[in-house]
């Protein structure tokens, strides 16, 4: 994977047809999906994670044509961020929640790998959720968990969404393989880290 630090707030990478960032300072899904909501905007989820745990569909949710499998909740087509739900632990705490976002309908990503992230091999099948564990492009993190960003990244290969957002504790992470759409959040993130004073 290459990697580009910009200073230590924003850590651009790319691997294979992804672009991907790191945002390193207190910036969290709140203040992302207010700078940048054409992420979502017109476009569909896959939510693998809510505060680092199942999103459980509300009967309004369900009524408007959200549905859950496999402990993965799928959205309709995003009209409006109004409602949209994240976890708000506040503008500067991580919420844990971790997106697949589509142009089209997403099919069916089977269901949560449930077991031991240790013993976990892609002939086992299920999706890992990686929120808890990663924060993409920051090679000063010792992971635990052999092979990390290697089963992130064939994982991310395999759905091949348009992006994918998580919003962990060391870094919020955004990687897409809409290059017009990475670049303009680039953009935005590199202007809000100037106006913030960081480095």
């Amino acid at each position: 994977m290459a990697t580009e630090d910009c200073g230590r707030e924003l850590i651009f990478g790319t691997k294979g047809e992804f672009q991907c960032v790191s945002v390193r300072w207190d910036f969290y899904m709140h203040s992302f999906l207010e700078l940048c909501p054409e992420v979502v905007a017109g476009r569909y989820l896959a939510v693998t994670s809510h505060d680092s745990g199942y999103f459980r569909l509300t009967e309004d949710e369900v009524q408007a044509g959200w549905r859950s499998e496999g402990g993965i909740a799928y959205s309709p087509r995003v009209q409006t961020l109004i409602g949209l739900r994240y976890q708000r632990d506040g503008l500067d705490t991580p919420g844990f929640d971790e997106w697949y976002v589509f142009d089209e309908t997403p099919p069916s990503l089977g269901d949560i790998y449930e077991g031991n992230y240790f013993e976990y091999t892609p002939e086992r099948g299920g999706l890992l959720v990686f929120v808890n564990w990663l924060a993409l492009l920051l090679p000063e993190l010792k992971y635990e968990v052999p092979d990390l960003l290697e089963s992130f990244w064939r994982q991310v290969g395999a759905v091949m969404p348009v992006s994918y957002l998580a919003d962990g504790y060391e870094a919020l992470c955004f990687a897409s393989r809409d290059c017009e759409l990475f670049a303009s959040v680039a953009e935005k993130l590199r202007v809000a880290a100037a106006m913030t004073g960081r480095p």
